[in-house]
Order: C-alpha cells, then sequence, then structure tokens
C-alpha cells in the first residue's frame, strides 16, 4: 500500500504557507497540457454547483474531502463520521486505499483517474474530484487531499474545496507540479447508476467489483447493470451481475 496520503494538513508547514501565497498571487508557470486539444473538447469555465464545504482539520483532509464528494452524490455524511474509517493515526493521514474504501463502504463507485486532461473532462461532465497533491518537496513530502470543482481558462485557475478555504483559485501550473507528485492520482466517487466521462471497461468492473467486495450488493448489481448497458456482451458484467 502506497505510504501517499499519510501526514496530510499539516498545519504551520512553512512551505504550505509559500505555496499558497504563490498560487493566490498567480506567480506559479503554466501547466504543459495540450490547451488547444483539450479546450476543442471542454467549455471555457466550469464550476460544479452542489458541492459542500466542510474546513479540513488538522490531519483530516481525506475524511473532510471524501465527505464533500460523499453528501455531493446524495448521501449524509460528515468527516467525523468517517474519520475512524479512513484516518490512520499511525500515519497522521488517510491512505488512497482508505478512501476508497470509505467510498464503497457507503455504496458509491470509486473510479480513480490518474491523467491530467482527464480532471477537466471529469469537471466539464459535472463531476468533483478528489485529488492528492504534495505541497511540499519529494523530500519532504505534505500530502494533502482537495476537492476540484471547476476550473476558468481564461483566469488559468482551477477552484479546490482546499484546507480552510471554500473556493481557492489554484494557478493551472501549481495545480500540475503538485498533483504530478503522486502521479495525478484523482478519485471519482459517483452512484453506480452514473458513470465516469472518462470511463474503460475492465477499471469500471473493478469499481463495481470493489462494492461487491464492501458488501454492497444492491449498488454492485446497479453497477453491473450500468456497465452492461454500455458493454452488452461484457462477460465480467453479465458474471458480476448474476453474482450480485
Amino acid at each position: 500500500m502506497s505510504s501517499q496520503g499519510s501526514n496530510c494538513c499539516r498545519r504551520g508547514a512553512a512551505l504550505l504557507w509559500v505555496l499558497l501565497f504563490i498560487t493566490l498571487g498567480g506567480c506559479a508557470g503554466r501547466a504543459s497540457y495540450d490547451r488547444a486539444s483539450l479546450q476543442e473538447q471542454v467549455p471555457p469555465r466550469v464550476e460544479v454547483t452542489g458541492v459542500p464545504f466542510f474546513p479540513q482539520e488538522v490531519n483530516q483532509c481525506g475524511p473532510a474531502a471524501l465527505s464533500m464528494a460523499l453528501q455531493w452524490s446524495g448521501l449524509k455524511v460528515t468527516p467525523d463520521s468517517l474519520a475512524n474509517e479512513v484516518y490512520t493515526p499511525s500515519r497522521k493521514g488517510s491512505l488512497q486505499m482508505a478512501m476508497i474504501g470509505g467510498a464503497r463502504r457507503n455504496g458509491r463507485i470509486a473510479y480513480v483517474i490518474s491523467h491530467f486532461d482527464t480532471l477537466f473532462l471529469e469537471l466539464s461532465a459535472g463531476h468533483p474530484v478528489i485529488i492528492l497533491q504534495n505541497l511540499g518537496l519529494s523530500w519532504y513530502p505534505q500530502w494533502h487531499y482537495a476537492v476540484a470543482v471547476g476550473y476558468d481558462f481564461q483566469e488559468d485557475v482551477v477552484f479546490l474545496r482546499s484546507g480552510r478555504i471554500e473556493r481557492l483559485a489554484m494557478a493551472l501550473g501549481t495545480l500540475e507540479k503538485t498533483w504530478s507528485r503522486s502521479g495525478y492520482w484523482g478519485l471519482l466517487v459517483l452512484r453506480p447508476k452514473n458513470t465516469p466521462a472518462v470511463i474503460q471497461e475492465e477499471p469500471y468492473l473493478k469499481a463495481v467489483l470493489g462494492l461487491e467486495k464492501a458488501r454492497q450488493y444492491k449498488a454492485a448489481e446497479e453497477g453491473y447493470e450500468t456497465a452492461l448497458s454500455l458493454w452488452p456482451r461484457s462477460l465480467g458484467g453479465l458474471i458480476g451481475l448474476g453474482n450480485s
């Protein structure tokens, strides 16, 4: 299990505050993605509505980020109710697999993304995305979960629910640098009847299988039915639906 995601949200770290000042001042470099190609696929500006905000307390960015995504999906959960599920005291943070497991135990599809461009495609489809950033350095990591809720290409920013800031406008260059340190790890938390904007059969079926393993059989059944609506001849979908 990766150690990324632990030791998140450490307050008082000088590097974190320096980064925030740079971000808010717009001094970060530009992201090295194919802007022209991406802008042909998504609107120039998007902001997902209905995403609540929970201030992230010390070391509790994992429960806070996951509760925001779960509440957006229609569940009444709070960071306190998720803390025992996803927070690891020995690591003073939340591991990625704990975040995935927390979503599954609440009957939601936990679909991992790992590409910079995918973030904008999902946001343009109305899906908030939990992202894992390293706000520090490779030798002094400051792992931190935030929830991406929108972007504005004209302003060159992405909007985050982050820390104690409800709508942090982070420069795209800063986002790319801090997010790339986790391999662009992002998490979609969706109802089983909903699908990611960028979807592949095998990863989606694995996500639904995770619901089975979490004993969320009704949700798994809905997930397999959704998979079969996309891939009617999917052997994994047919077997999974039969098992569920």
